[in-house]
């Protein structure tokens, strides 16, 4: 009996170690050039931000920019109401290294890259965004949920 839940403890605690799958625990992920690109919802971004921290995520959102302004919102209506907690901050990379992992023209992606934006031309849009995600404050005043430190410009959500 007692060697029994020895066995049992055991196989518990192998299954109580941290995830091996690049993304956590979300099993769904593509590279691009050997970059892990994590897709994730806005949702799960702001709920648990700790499992996504420094990691190359994909999210969709509304995307406003203005004065004081660069953020990717849960939902217009956040937006609307300035609800800043259902939002990131979305800023362009200033690492040359991330933003020359795109394919070249010509290659299978052409069509996808036709099709980025600048965050100029995004504003008020729903989006979807790759960047390196950081938890924590971020933006003007530190009002926003964690910060997307864009890859690539923006992709409109059709």
């Amino acid at each position: 009996m007692s060697r029994i839940l020895v066995l049992v403890i055991i196989l518990i605690l192998q299954g109580c170690g941290e995830s091996q799958e690049p993304c956590g625990e979300a099993r769904r992920y593509y590279e691009i050039n050997n970059v892990t690109i994590c897709p994730v919802s806005m949702i799960n971004l702001i709920a648990t931000p700790e499992k996504y921290d420094g990691k190359v995520v994909s999210v969709t959102g509304f995307y406003a920019r203005g004065f004081e302004l660069s953020g990717l919102f849960f939902h217009k209506d956040d937006l609307i109401i300035r609800n800043r907690f259902n939002a990131l901050w979305v800023n362009t990379s200033s690492d040359d290294s991330l933003r020359n992992w795109v394919p070249e023209k010509g290659s299978v992606n052409e069509e996808w890259l036709s099709g980025l934006v600048s965050k100029k031309d995004a504003s008020g849009n729903y989006v979807s965004a790759i960047g390196v995600f950081r938890a924590g404050a971020a933006g003007h005043l530190g009002a926003f949920s964690g910060e997307l430190e864009l890859m690539v410009d923006l992709e409109l959500v059709k």
